[in-house]
């Protein structure tokens, strides 16, 4: 599977090849590294000092360098004055374009977001919404012991017009995340939770992707991120529901 790494990290894999290499990922730690090291890489290469703007003035500067350099005639000066003047561009176009696609590479929370939506139209397409089916939170919850280094809480929300359906384990942001699915009419949310990196709680975001809403929230020591094509209202209202009832 190690062949795969390049063409998962540029997002060439179709959907059934991504989740197999991502299942791949949940028990091979050298490949998990070295995801890691080539995000690392490109967040690094998008670092604004790695950007070159010419200095005020060069143009002009090439001109006397020219001039002083080669006391031709006025004609042929502006000649090669024009020629190495073009030189010059040509290498700023080219080395602008060498580097085009590493410093118009998304950012961190770019990335998860995409990452995060792709996981959830996965679990349509490839009709793999569940590893365990059940509207019993009591069912749900116990099912991940053991399948992540967490406890994912589990809200029962069916009084409130979104009743649980199942759950499944997903693997986003190089980690095990917890999915938990809930359904509000012909409509499939999709609640991923994992540990977050930071111990700072922060408060519901609403974002879009693809067509698709999302909300993201932190609490509890963990990271939330529902997705649905769900209006983003419905959705808002699904979120502060789960995130209220995790406090």
């Amino acid at each position: 599977m190690h062949d795969q790494l390049a063409a998962y990290f540029d997002g060439e894999l179709d959907a059934a090849r991504q989740r197999a290499f991502e299942d791949h990922l949940s028990v091979c730690p050298d490949c998990t590294r070295e995801l890691a090291a080539l995000r690392d890489l490109r967040t690094a290469l998008r670092d604004e000092s790695l950007r070159y703007s010419p200095p005020a003035g060069l143009d002009g500067d090439i001109r006397a360098a020219v001039r002083r350099a080669s006391p031709v005639s006025a004609a042929r000066r502006r000649w090669v004055e024009t020629l190495t003047t073009a030189a010059a561009l040509a290498a700023a176009v080219l080395l602008g374009a060498s580097l085009a696609p590493v410093l118009r590479a998304p950012s961190a929370t770019e990335r998860l977001i995409a990452e995060v939506t792709a996981g959830h139209t996965r679990s349509l397409l490839a009709d793999h919404l569940f590893d365990v089916a059940s509207t019993d939170r009591h069912t749900v919850k116990p099912w991940f012991q053991g399948r992540v280094d967490f406890s994912p809480p589990v809200p029962d929300l069916k009084d409130h017009g979104f009743p649980l359906a199942g759950g499944r384990v997903e693997f986003l942001d190089g980690r095990p995340a917890a999915a938990l699915v809930y359904h509000r009419r012909q409509h499939v949310i999709n609640l991923f939770v994992w540990p977050a990196a930071g111990g700072r709680d922060e408060g519901l975001e609403p974002l879009s992707c693809r067509g698709y809403n999302l909300s993201h929230w932190t609490g509890l020591g963990l990271t939330f991120w529902a997705v649905s094509d769900l209006n983003a209202d419905e959705l808002h209202d699904f979120a502060r529901l789960v995130r209220d009832g995790s406090r």
